[in-house]
């Protein structure tokens, strides 16, 4: 009776895995870049609260945030970590942004057909846009950018609270 019980548990955890890792394989590729272009594993963000930055270089209003979300990002990157959804024209463009602007995190490649997917999931119509994510992939809040802007002391914190419900 005791040797089911622990294989159904040990069953129930390794599914549970799998299931949790499988929600952001559905979101984001499994391969992501950094500022310099060298690619950087999806497994960079297991544990952490995901803000998935949809901005480009071009846009004066993303311009205006993301040196907010930079220091934001610095102050919290223990817990939470920033995927850029690139809407640049170029690839050199949008490094050049990444770098120009220190933005210290990862980038989905530029062209990939996921940016576009993520676009339609989220009804992202205009940037900068902050949808934050769970470490599942889970949906926590479309409005994370207005939440950094008037909470960045409290936003995290929120964030983590409903990722935990």
């Amino acid at each position: 009776m005791k040797i089911k019980f622990l294989a159904s548990l040990a069953l129930a955890v390794c599914f549970s895995m799998v299931s949790a890792q499988a929600g952001l394989d559905s979101i984001l590729p499994k391969n992501l870049v950094d500022a310099s272009g060298s690619k950087v594993s999806r497994d960079t963000l297991k544990g952490k609260v995901i803000g998935l930055y949809f901005s480009a270089s071009w846009c004066p209003p993303c311009r205006g945030f993301t040196p907010k979300l930079v220091d934001f990002y610095k102050d919290n990157k223990t817990a939470f970590e920033v995927v850029l959804v690139p809407a640049d024209q170029t690839e050199e463009a949008s490094m050049k942004y990444m770098k120009d602007y220190k933005m210290d995190w990862t980038a989905l490649p530029f062209g990939s057909s996921d940016i576009e997917s993520l676009n339609k999931k989220y009804g992202i119509t205009g940037i900068p846009a902050l949808i934050i994510v769970d470490s599942q992939g889970n949906l926590i809040s479309k409005e994370g950018r207005a939440e950094v802007m008037e909470d960045p002391s409290g936003a995290l914190k929120a964030w983590q609270a409903k990722a935990k419900s």
